[in-house]
Order: C-alpha cells, then structure tokens, then sequence
C-alpha cells in the first residue's frame, strides 16, 4: 500500500443553490425588488422583479435586507463572486490496485469567504480523509504529514 499525492481542492460549484437569497419573477412577491427601477434597463426576456427569500414584514429593516439580497444575487450572476467547493482527495495504489479517494466535501462556499473559514473546511475535510485511510490501513504518520503539507499548500493558494 502506497499513497502517492494528497490534496485539498477548492472547485467551482456547478450546481450552486442561491435560493437563500431570493428568486426572480415576473409576479411580485412580498417585499419585491422592481427591478425595471434599480437597473438601468432590463434585457429583452428578463425577469422584473425579485422576490427576497426571507422578507420579515415585521423587520423595520426588511426593505434594506431585500435590496442588500438583490445586490448579492447580482454580484453572482455578474460573475463576481461565485459558489465554491472544497474536498480532500488522495491517490493511492492498494494491493496492485491504483485509486482515489475523495472526500464528499463542502459545497456552497461563497468566494469571497474569509480565508480562515475555508481552512477551517480544509481541515475537516482533512480529518475525514484521515479517518478513511485509517480504515482501510492506512498508518497515521504517513498520512499526517501528507495532510499537513496539503494544507500548507491550501493555505498558500487564499
């Protein structure tokens, strides 16, 4: 049994949900964003309007929270910030068999996140992959010090 290579990856997230923010319609919803009064122009086939997902009629601050919400989801859909993902992964060769063994990880990580969060991600998904290579028997000084560098490296890379 040999491991080869360990890494801890931060991917874009193709299936991100935004949906805590809000949607777009062409309904109004409670506490509704008219977008045809806050963008300069709508494009042709564009929703009107954006409904907030957590509008609290009775927050005297739900008309600032709804249009903070608007400003988000735009800076998604602009392409300034993104959702991310972040997993553990290991490549190993196992009786004559080559593998590899990813975390499930943790998806949904806004980009612009603050470092530390996302090490502290890494270092679970870091654990966990751990655990797994204990199991399969793995020695845990072996694997401790690939991890560790591998979360140097992520470090590195915020």
């Amino acid at each position: 049994m040999k491991i080869y290579s360990v890494s801890i990856e931060k991917v874009f997230d193709e299936g991100g949900d935004l949906s805590y923010l809000g949607e777009f319609s062409n309904t109004p919803g409670e506490g509704a964003i008219d977008r045809a009064k806050v963008e300069r122009y709508l494009e042709r086939g564009e929703y009107r309007y954006f409904n907030p997902a957590n509008y609290d009629k009775n927050d005297p601050n739900r008309d600032k929270y709804a249009l903070e919400d608007y400003k988000r989801m735009m800076e998604f859909i602009r392409g300034k910030v993104c959702l991310l993902g972040i997993y553990a992964t290991c490549s190993i060769d196992y009786g004559g068999c080559y593998g590899e063994i990813r975390t499930p990880g943790l998806w949904g990580i806004e980009s612009d996140s603050d470092p530390e969060y996302m090490i502290e991600i890494a270092k679970g998904e870091s654990k966990y992959l751990l655990k797994t290579l204990i199991e399969i028997g793995f020695k845990k000084r072996e694997v401790s010090k690939l991890i560790e560098e591998s979360l140097k490296e992520f470090r590195g890379d915020l």
